[in-house]
C-alpha cells in the first residue's frame, strides 16, 4: 500500500514538473497520474518505469522540435484529451487479466505513439519538404497526411523502441508484432489525415484514437495467431 502511495506522489511531482516545462497542461498532469497508477497497479513498478521512459522519449522529441522552431506552440502542451487515445489503451491493457496480452497492448500503443510523435516532431527538423500519400505531391511540413523520408525513418525508430523492450522480455516473434502494429497505426494515422477533409477542433485526437485502435487490434490478433500455433516465447 505504501509503495502505491509513493508511486502516486512521484507521478504527481513528475506531472507538475512537466506542467512547469509547458509540456503538459493541468488536465494532462492528472491524466498521467491515472495512467501511471493503472500501470503500476496492473503491471508493477518495473513496467511503470518502462512506460514512463518511452513517454519521456516522446516528450523530449516535442521539446526538441519546439526549441528548434522558435518556441512552444499551443499543441506542444498536451492536455488530457491529447493523451486519451494512447493513455486509455495503456491503462485498460495494464488492468487485463492476461498480463502478457496487457503488456503487448501497452507496448503496441506506445509503439504507435512514438512512431507518430517522432515522425511529426523530428521529421521536419531534418527534411526540407514533404509529400502527400498517395499522390506524392510536394507540400509543406504540417500539411494533413504529409510525410517525408526522414519522417518515415523516425517513425520506424519510434516503433523500434517498444519492440526492443518486447525483444528482451518475450523474444523476437512478439517484438516483430509490436513493431508491425506500431507502424500500422502510424500508416492509418497518415492515411486518415490525408483523406479526412472534415475540420473540427479535436480532429487529430479522433484520428489518433482510430490509429491506436488499429495498432491494438492488430497486436492482439497476431498474438492470438502465435499462441494458437505455439510460436510465441512466453
Amino acid at each position: 500500500m505504501i509503495s502505491y502511495v509513493l508511486t502516486i506522489c512521484f507521478l504527481f511531482v513528475a506531472g507538475i514538473f512537466l506542467n512547469r516545462c509547458r509540456l503538459l497542461t493541468k488536465s494532462g498532469t492528472v491524466a498521467i497520474v491515472f495512467v501511471g497508477s493503472a500501470v503500476s497497479f496492473g503491471l508493477g513498478t518495473v513496467w511503470l518505469v518502462i512506460i514512463t521512459a518511452l513517454f519521456f522519449v516522446a516528450l523530449v522529441a516535442t521539446r526538441l522540435h519546439a526549441s528548434r522552431t522558435g518556441g512552444f506552440k499551443p499543441q506542444s502542451c498536451r492536455d488530457a484529451i491529447d493523451l486519451l487515445p494512447v493513455g486509455s489503451a495503456v491503462s485498460i491493457a495494464a488492468l487485463q487479466a492476461d498480463a502478457s496480452a496487457g503488456r503487448l497492448v501497452a507496448l503496441a500503443a506506445m509503439a504507435f505513439a512514438l512512431s507518430d510523435i517522432l515522425a511529426s516532431e523530428l521529421g521536419p527538423l531534418t527534411s526540407r519538404g514533404a509529400f502527400l500519400v498517395p499522390s506524392f505531391r510536394r507540400v509543406p511540413h504540417g500539411a494533413p497526411g504529409a510525410v517525408s523520408l526522414t519522417g518515415l525513418g523516425f517513425s520506424a525508430v519510434g516503433s523500434v523502441l517498444p519492440s526492443a523492450v518486447t525483444l528482451v522480455w518475450a523474444g523476437a516473434a512478439l517484438a516483430a508484432i509490436v513493431f508491425v502494429s506500431g507502424l500500422a497505426g502510424s500508416v492509418v494515422d497518415t492515411l486518415l489525415s490525408a483523406a479526412w477533409r472534415g475540420k473540427f477542433r479535436r480532429r487529430n485526437d479522433v484520428i489518433n484514437g482510430c490509429a491506436v485502435g488499429v495498432s491494438v487490434s492488430l497486436v492482439l490478433l497476431l498474438y492470438r495467431f502465435l499462441r494458437v500455433r505455439g510460436l510465441h516465447g512466453l
